[in-house]
């Protein structure tokens, strides 16, 4: 449950959707080439860094 009140898009919480400038969208795709793709170049599982850490990283969302 999100507060209204308590988040920067106030009273339009959930209905306003942003992607980044760079955001790419692939339709179709099969998950495990990207994720072989991104454990040869050495990119961290989200469960295996140290939640200091998360801050301070860029995260990867796959499907």
């Amino acid at each position: 449950m999100l507060c209204p009140a308590e988040t920067p898009e106030g009273a339009a919480v959930g209905l306003v959707k942003n992607l980044a400038l760079m955001a790419y969208i692939s339709v179709g795709s099969q998950p495990s080439p990207i994720l072989e793709f991104l454990e040869e170049w050495s990119m961290e599982n989200l469960e295996e860094i140290a939640p200091s850490a998360i801050a301070d990283a860029t995260k990867i969302f796959v499907n």
